[in-house]
């Protein structure tokens, strides 16, 4: 992890600030003096149930992966979150634990705002109240969505979806076909299997189809998707995200 300086941050503000023009709160001189870049390695879980998070995280560059833990042990996919995309927004202003893991999907960057700063600066700002309400809302949206394609969809349909929601970052894949990333690097299929509730014999005979029917290629740990079109309409039209 690391830090910056006051001119990072506010180049870094304002480009959050193109990005959605929500984040108009962060534009207060006590906000930016006292937030931190922080830039994490990707594999990284550097969020995990029953901690204390302190303020929010809003992510610059890079994904990152948020599952849980259910009563079986297995871990659940609930999305993936994209530049702008926030973290901790939930226990903002109130002391909640954490109750699921986030995990870098790649090398990622992120804004923190301390509580502090938030208690001291924000928690009276009508900027800073409709970010989170909207926040909030948009977290209601995607759990139900998430909570529905894991309870009702297939095994073609999640997979499809993971890989889409996965593969769609054009910093760090090869742009090839319709302005969209098109491969991914997968180290444990097993891993995925029990993200997306199906077994790893199941998963590894859905990619052996779909390489057969030219939809994606898998070469070791790589997946390059042939036919995104075909994964769309595999996916039902949801992704984790």
């Amino acid at each position: 992890m690391g830090g910056a300086t006051l001119t990072d941050k506010k180049t870094v503000v304002d480009q959050l600030q193109q990005m959605n023009d929500k984040f108009r709160f962060l534009s207060k001189a006590e906000v930016i003096d006292n937030s931190h870049i922080i830039n994490i390695d990707k594999k990284t879980i550097f969020l995990k149930p029953d901690e204390y998070i302190d303020g929010i995280y809003i992510l610059y560059s890079g994904k990152v992966k948020i599952s849980m833990l259910q009563p079986n042990g297995k871990s659940l996919l609930l999305r993936f979150s994209n530049p702008p995309g926030v973290l901790g927004d939930i226990e903002a202003l109130h002391p909640f634990k954490v109750r699921t893991y986030v995990e870098t999907v790649y090398e990622s960057t992120l804004l923190h705002v301390p509580k502090i700063v938030i208690n001291a600066y924000l928690k009276e700002d009508i900027d800073f109240l409709h970010f989170i309400i909207e926040q909030l809302s948009y977290k209601l949206y995607s759990i139900s969505v998430a909570s529905g394609m894991n309870q009702n969809n297939t095994a073609k349909a999640r997979l499809a979806s993971y890989i889409l929601s996965v593969s769609d970052e054009r910093p760090y894949f090869s742009d090839k076909i319709e302005g969209k990333s098109n491969e991914l690097e997968t180290e444990y299929l097993i891993e995925i299997a029990e993200l997306i509730g199906t077994s790893y014999r199941h998963l590894s005979r859905i990619l052996r189809e779909w390489q057969k029917d030219e939809i994606i290629r898998k070469e070791g740990r790589h997946i390059s998707i042939i036919n995104r079109q075909m994964l769309m309409e595999l996916s039902e039209g949801n992704l984790y995200e």
